[in-house]
């Protein structure tokens, strides 16, 4: 089905539904960002942090490559399956806590 925000929803419904008789392929699957780290801002601390992550999502209209080194030293995405170095599958694809515990 692919490595898309789609297919990764997709996915994610069909695991929920404890349904297993798939099996999910894809070249390279996309780069998503982590909700929790990027939009819930509690605390002061928090809402900083989520500054630095908007500020390294502004960095991808300078660099791709430099974008992906602030967003992964800040934590602040991830890509199911194996990772990789191609920031370029990174589509504005946000995943939350649950998602990610399900894939």
């Amino acid at each position: 089905v692919g490595g898309g925000k789609s297919s990764t929803d997709i996915v994610i419904s069909l695991v929920r539904a404890n349904y297993k008789n798939f099996v999910w392929t894809y070249r390279k699957a996309s780069w998503f960002l982590k909700y929790e780290q990027a939009f819930i801002r509690t605390s002061i601390l928090s809402r900083v942090y989520g500054f630095f992550v908007l500020l390294a999502l502004f960095t991808s209209l300078i660099s791709d490559n430099l974008c992906q080194i602030c967003m992964k030293l800040l934590n602040a995405i991830y890509s199911p399956g194996p990772e990789h170095r191609e920031f370029r599958y990174f589509h504005l694809g946000v995943l939350d806590g649950n998602d990610i515990a399900t894939l």
